[in-house]
């Protein structure tokens, strides 16, 4: 991936207002490197544990949800969005309000 080929991939992934740094501010190694970095793909799971029953599993099958996958270095976290933090908040509020009392 040539300099140029990577910064228009950089683009690609940050907002429009980064666009102007990285086609004049970026150096051209850095560009490069970060957009190898950037294109990686998500790190597969190198193992499965079973969250009832503690057990652990080296396979790739399709698992039920007690299954959890295990990495070696935890995925890309993205932030939660407006949405769903408002969707967060609502059911907070809702269970805030409701008449679910366990008092007498």
């Amino acid at each position: 991936m040539k300099t140029t080929k990577a910064r228009e991939f950089l683009k690609t992934k940050f907002k429009p207002e980064y666009h102007n740094y990285i086609d004049t501010q970026l150096a051209g190694d850095f560009a490069y490197q970060l957009a190898e970095i950037i294109a990686k793909p998500d790190p597969e799971p190198v193992a499965w544990v079973n969250a009832i029953t503690g057990d652990f599993t080296f396979d790739n099958k399709s698992h039920t949800v007690s299954w959890a996958p295990l990495y070696i270095s935890p995925p890309k976290r993205e932030p939660l969005s407006n949405y769903e933090i408002e969707k967060i908040s609502n059911i907070i509020d809702e269970s805030a309000n409701s008449d679910n009392s366990f008092e007498e």
